[in-house]
């Protein structure tokens, strides 16, 4: 395959995948640009069109020619880890991490120190360690430069890992169960025999959804800020059969 149809590709690629998340049809797409459905179908199924009529139907999403190229080339999503003595701390001082994030989230110090329930002093000293710890850089007038860019991911069975789990993992369950009814909260859950080889392909799938979906949320907070929200997913297995409450008991 030549440059120029790999690139194609990758750019009708990633179209695909936006219009997929987005649940936008290719009927949706020919009603907002007054082309025939099957004319639509034939330029994705074909992968040919002027660089207009790509810039024409990206407009439906609201979309730039910039932006399909930038998602097409999102080959890999960015992560970034702290280090194993970060990590040491933070597990055993959770109020600093949760400060941090808190800090990431809303990337405005001004806004935290200007909630009343927050001790300025406290706060500074949660800085300073940040600081210390080399997590952020806390610069003169209180601004703050954070060291780690991308998705935060835990280094695997380290120390914080562990301890972030077993803290908030509860309470996050505890919601979602007690407001499964409302349509922003999900539970879903299943059980089955299956062997050690079946188990992997499963979790390997899941690793692929998943890198897909911080792919599409890195794209979407750039393109469309306003219109996206908060969504954790928590997932946990176990060698157990649902229903067995005696083989959850404690020993």
């Amino acid at each position: 395959m030549s440059r120029i149809n790999t690139e194609k590709n990758a750019l009708f690629t990633a179209f695909k995948e936006i219009l997929k998340s987005r649940k936008v049809s290719y009927k949706v797409l020919a009603d907002k640009t007054n082309l025939a459905e099957s004319t639509i179908k034939r330029i994705f199924s074909k992968e040919e069109c002027s660089i207009s009529k790509i810039i024409q139907l990206a407009g439906v999403l609201d979309l730039t020619l910039f932006d399909l190229t930038s998602f097409a080339k999102e080959k890999t999503v960015n992560t970034s880890m702290f280090s194993y003595e970060a990590e040491k701390f933070l597990s055993k001082n959770l109020e600093y991490f949760y400060f941090y994030r808190r800090l990431f989230i809303h990337k405005n110090l001004k806004e935290i120190l200007k909630d009343k329930k927050n001790k300025k002093k406290l706060i500074y000293s949660y800085l300073r360690k940040l600081d210390d710890l080399e997590i952020i850089e806390w610069k003169s007038g209180d601004k703050i430069l954070f060291k780690h860019k991308g998705f935060l991911k835990f280094q695997k069975g380290g120390p914080l890992q562990t301890a972030f789990y077993k803290s908030w993992l509860p309470k996050f369950n505890k919601r979602v169960l007690d407001k499964m009814s409302d349509d922003k909260h999900e539970v879903k859950a299943f059980s089955a025999s299956v062997s050690k080889e079946a188990k992997n392909n499963f979790f390997d799938k899941y690793d692929e959804i998943v890198k897909d979906l911080l792919k599409v949320s890195t794209f979407e907070v750039k393109t469309i800020p306003r219109e996206v929200e908060p969504f954790s997913v928590a997932f946990t297995s176990g060698p157990y059969r649902m229903g067995d409450i005696d083989s959850l008991e404690v020993i």
